[in-house]
């Protein structure tokens, strides 16, 4: 019925939690914590970005808007289901007249306050809290915590690494012009979406890189960032594909070159150039369209999409300059993508004196980009002193989908519970593993605000 569901949304075992708290729990305090990094050793192990909660409150205040919009005649059938569903499931009768009660207030009876988004927050300290407003619904926060949290955790975890690769770049730009680091917001490009598990997936995680940069093909995430948060971002150009430059054939691939530029005079395009062979693209058939490239008001973006990263943009020899000894012996797959479109295309130098490509011709890589190979690129390109403005780094999945909660230590805890109208701080202090040691007491104020 629902698009998203929270009766449903829930790990199993919390369906029963109702029945097992003290009958005196009247609140519930809980308390969402990154507990420390590990498994990736490219970011911080102090502090870390967080950002995406606004979604799952946007998902969660839109269930409650329909639920609380239903007939008591829909309800009821509603809640039948649901236990049914239950009985089958769980086996016995499955008392669920709280949800027939939740329906009849009106309301979802919770307040949640957390950090404001793209906070940079130190690891063990709250980031989100949930608590019942109503006596009756001490059974609630625990209940939202699932969902709340397989919602939450990812979306960081991706910003954060958004976050990490965009210092990565800006380390390398210290001291350029204001015109220059805003180049930054497009030098990260969002290519996830086909090596994530889902629309849904692709979404969350094409918000969290539209944290930090503003380039993306991941329409779900752009439209998201405008829905939710009333960000204009997300942009993107036209680019072909493989299908694109095979139609025409590999013999007559420099007239889909002809064919790409007549369909674009003007404005940037990105074509994909290593259909067959990529380095005879940037020795002939750019050459041979010298002349129409120069002359567009635009930029003409080469992407190559196989082969070694560092060995394609910049060479497998590194030499600084013309000068260097039998540099003209090099073959092209030692001079690399830079020092050849140099050749054709001539070049400027930005504020550190770094060669950049001429502006009618640009470059940009997304196969199996990471933090950790866009530093070393970063590295390369200026050992071969050339700027790091002259290549759009293309994020996917191979940064995007290989995480785990654990990379940011994401848990969601109960830390104070009111019994009988006091407050009562409650604390998991494991013997086994003191890194599970949970937070304690009823976090209000400060840096945490009032979103639900």
């Amino acid at each position: 019925m629902f698009k998203y569901d929270l009766m449903y949304a829930a790990d199993f075992y919390k369906v029963s939690h109702k029945a097992q708290y003290p009958e005196n729990v009247t609140k519930v305090h809980s308390v969402l914590v990154a507990r420390g990094a590990s498994y990736n050793p490219h970011i911080s192990t102090t502090e870390f970005q967080w950002f995406g909660y606004s979604l799952f409150i946007n998902k969660l205040s839109k269930w409650s808007e329909e639920f609380f919009a239903l007939g008591l005649s829909e309800v009821k059938e509603l809640i039948a289901d649901y236990e049914n569903f239950l009985d089958v499931r769980l086996g016995g009768e499955n008392d669920v007249r709280h949800w027939l009660d939740l329906w009849s207030l009106g309301k979802l009876p919770v307040t949640i306050c957390a950090v404001p988004e793209k906070t940079i927050s130190l690891f063990q300290t709250p980031l989100l809290t949930i608590e019942n407003t109503d006596p009756r619904f001490a059974w609630l926060p625990a209940f939202i915590e699932t969902s709340m949290l397989s919602n939450v955790w990812g979306v960081t975890t991706a910003a954060n690494r958004s976050w990490h690769i965009r210092k990565s770049i800006e380390d390398k730009m210290v001291g350029y012009s204001e015109a220059e680091l805003a180049a930054i917001d497009f030098m990260g490009h969002d290519f996830s979406y086909r090596g994530l598990m889902g629309d849904e997936a692709a979404m969350m995680v094409g918000c969290g890189h539209l944290a930090n940069f503003k380039g993306s093909d991941t329409i779900p995430a752009i439209r998201a960032m405008e829905e939710v948060y009333g960000e204009v971002t997300g942009f993107s150009v036209p680019a072909t594909e493989h299908s694109v430059m095979c139609a025409g054939g590999e013999a007559t691939e420099e007239e889909t070159y002809s064919r790409i530029l007549d369909t674009y005079p003007s404005g940037i395009v990105s074509i994909v150039s290593d259909t067959w062979d990529y380095f005879k693209v940037l020795t002939e058939t750019l050459p041979s369209m010298k002349n129409r490239i120069m002359a567009r008001e635009g930029k003409v973006v080469i992407r190559p999409d196989s082969g070694d990263p560092v060995d394609i943009i910049c060479g497998t020899s590194i030499f600084k300059d013309k000068g260097s000894v039998n540099y003209y012996e090099l073959t092209n797959e030692q001079k690399g993508s830079l020092r050849i479109l140099d050749e054709v295309f001539g070049h400027t130098l930005d504020s550190a004196g770094l060669k950049v490509l001429d502006s009618h011709i640009g470059l940009i890589y997304g196969d199996g980009m990471n933090q950790e190979r866009i530093k070393i690129m970063l590295d390369t390109m200026i050992a071969c002193g050339y700027s790091p403005l002259n290549l759009v780094f293309g994020i996917g999945a191979f940064t995007y989908q290989l995480t785990t909660r654990d990379e940011l230590g994401f848990a969601f805890k109960a830390t104070a519970i009111e019994v009988d109208g006091e407050w009562v701080n409650i604390q998991k202090d494991p013997k086994t593993d003191q890194s599970k040691k949970s937070l304690t007491g009823r976090f209000v104020g400060g840096n945490l605000k009032e979103v639900l």
